[in-house]
């Protein structure tokens, strides 16, 4: 379940022809605005987003429902732009053109799965792009994917059964050891 609600977050509402609900669409990307206000007034039941937004600006005026002040701050914020060629719809986000493919679904959740508890994905391609020869790139981009060729990797693959660090054999030789915390290399 956890994952169709990820696979969920990657679709957007977006306005075509404005054709959609004022009050019962998550158009603005906040939830539907009658869950905003204490009430729809009936006679902005049947109220269009293009009947609200006209000639580029927002006819507040219109509406019987008295919207809050910040619901309206952000309206004020939003970027309209209705085109009477295309109908409003929700969008995939996971690329430009907005159509969903299963790669894209795919690519999407493992993002999600892998943010749960990060507010930014971790990405390490920079690496490539300081001025430094190929092979310090490389020794970098292969410590930070914590694939140095240390004895817990090795173990961890079936090749040695023992992972002790050979200089101190007092810790397992993990990158983050090899690299900083081995007390044969504090000396350096």
């Amino acid at each position: 379940m956890k994952s169709l609600l990820a696979l969920k977050d990657g679709f957007q509402y977006r306005l075509g022809d404005g054709n959609s609900s004022f009050s019962y669409t998550n158009w603005p990307g906040i939830g539907n605005l009658a869950n905003q206000v204490p009430y729809v007034d009936i006679h902005d039941l049947q109220m269009r987003v293009m009947d609200v937004y006209v000639d580029g600006k927002w006819k507040f005026n219109l509406l019987y429902t008295t919207i809050p002040e910040n619901v309206m701050d952000h309206l004020k914020l939003l970027h309209v732009c209705l085109n009477c060629q295309v109908v409003d719809r929700n969008t995939w986000k996971g690329n430009l053109n907005g159509l969903y493919t299963a790669k894209d679904g795919y690519s999407w959740h493992n993002r999600s799965t892998f943010t749960d508890n990060a507010t930014n994905a971790i990405t390490w391609n920079w690496v490539w792009h300081i001025p430094a020869p190929e092979k310090i790139k490389f020794f970098i981009w292969t410590a930070l994917h914590n694939a140095l060729p240390t004895k817990t990797m090795f173990s961890h693959r079936g090749l040695f059964q023992i992972n002790l660090c050979p200089r101190c054999n007092i810790e397992e030789e993990t990158t983050l050891h090899c690299l900083r915390n081995c007390e044969f290399i504090k000396c350096f």
